[in-house]
């Protein structure tokens, strides 16, 4: 609760929140640990007594990341009144919601680690991972319900089909990261809802 917050927990979740953007916008290695403490405003003694290291910084950056990503997510999976391929593509627009929010600069913190440190540094490979199976869990939650109302073919590769959508947003999201246009996060969205909702119209067992 609020009240139990300390002065402490302030000062950690506003380091936190200072080197988000600063990890979107220059990488890991492209940020110094006096990048982060500038941000902050955090003198170093200070600093170091909440993370002794670049390495424990990033990580409790990516839980922040990771909850407010699964937060929107959430609201859009549990919505009343939706049907499962319908959630999906709330889940979808959220995110590209989310993207143009930033004008599209830095796009998907996890998505630039796993390409900046997956050879680097097992530990943050396996923690940006866990950020990837958890989302393709919650996707394929919905493929599986969506299966079983009727709205996705029966022999559809639930787990196979929650990765392809994932693969795409994140392409669409690199791609808008790139041109500074939401231009591509919007059409890789779009295609994947007509994809998903044209396959409702297919009769099962029936190729593609």
């Amino acid at each position: 609760m609020a009240e139990n917050v300390t002065k402490a927990d302030r000062t950690r979740l506003r380091i936190i929140e200072a080197s988000l953007p600063l990890f979107l916008e220059k990488g890991y290695n492209g940020t110094s640990m006096r990048d982060l403490m500038a941000a902050s405003g955090v003198k170093a003694g200070n600093f170091y007594f909440h993370f002794d290291s670049k390495k424990a910084l990033a990580l409790a950056v990516m839980d922040e990341a990771e909850g407010i990503f699964f937060d929107v997510m959430n609201a859009t999976c549990e919505a009343e009144g939706l049907s499962p391929t319908q959630k999906l593509g709330a889940m979808m627009g959220a995110l590209a919601a989310l993207i143009e929010a930033r004008n599209c600069a830095g796009g998907c913190l996890f998505a630039n680690f796993a390409l900046e440190m997956s050879d680097a540094d097992a530990e943050l490979r396996e923690r940006t991972a866990a950020f990837f199976e958890r989302w393709r869990l919650m996707v394929e939650k919905l493929v599986r319900d969506a299966r079983r109302e009727g709205e996705l073919p029966s022999n559809i590769d639930s787990s196979g089909f929650s990765e392809y959508i994932i693969m795409a947003l994140e392409g669409g999201i690199m791609l808008s990261r790139l041109k500074r246009d939401a231009a591509p996060l919007k059409f890789a969205f779009s295609t994947l809802r007509d994809h998903i909702f044209s396959l409702k119209e297919k009769p099962t067992g029936q190729g593609d």
